[in-house]
């Protein structure tokens, strides 16, 4: 009687597990993925943000129009002191005054650009000019003092009423300041450098 060879019987061994099938996560490690994915895509808040500093003014008036000047223009502001006259002089430089032992000339500004002598004139204000060779002392109907506006606030169009929209005062403005009314920007660098200003005296 022959042998018989006995034949493999298959195995309950399960198949290893493919790679491809999903992993699953623990709910904390599911927290932990979303809360990185959030402050990778997070935007910073406002208050974090970099600010830029507000443009600092000195804010006057002049025939019932509000105007400002860099704060850096304007070294000194009083009352209109005791002037001197200067004969043979134009009507708008008024003359000379003693400001801290300096003789300083003194311009009536309204009266340079052509506008109205204001009726009050006790509110008048002297804002002094420190520019190197030239100290001057510039007259104007009233000196609201500094002023502070956020720089988008910024406008580069001239904005001033229908009074004071005149040639000679839009030459001397850049831009506006807008917040609540317009403040145009004067400025001084402009007046100080111009000819009919620097030429005080009659031809």
């Amino acid at each position: 009687m022959s042998e018989e060879t006995a034949m493999p019987t298959p195995t309950d061994e399960k198949a290893p597990a493919s790679n491809d099938e999903p992993t699953v996560l623990k709910p904390f490690d599911l927290l932990q993925q979303i809360q990185t994915q959030v402050i990778l895509h997070a935007k910073e808040p406002p208050e974090y943000r970099e600010q830029k500093a507000p443009w600092l003014g000195i804010g006057f008036r002049m025939n019932q129009q509000s105007y400002v000047t860099g704060i850096g223009d304007v070294t000194e502001i009083l009352p209109v002191p005791n002037i001197t006259p200067l004969p043979g002089t134009k009507s708008w430089a008024k003359g000379v005054s003693n400001v801290r032992g300096r003789l300083v000339p003194i311009i009536d500004l309204p009266e340079f650009l052509g506008l109205p002598a204001p009726s009050d004139r006790t509110t008048r204000r002297i804002m002094v000019v420190d520019r190197k060779q030239l100290v001057v002392g510039l007259i104007v109907d009233e000196v609201q003092g500094m002023v502070q506006f956020p720089p988008e606030c910024f406008t580069e169009e001239a904005q001033t009423t229908t009074a004071d929209n005149t040639e000679a005062v839009n030459y001397f403005i850049e831009g506006c300041y807008s917040q609540e009314k317009n403040h145009p920007v004067f400025s001084i660098d402009k007046l100080v450098s111009h000819s009919d200003f620097l030429m005080a005296a009659s031809e």
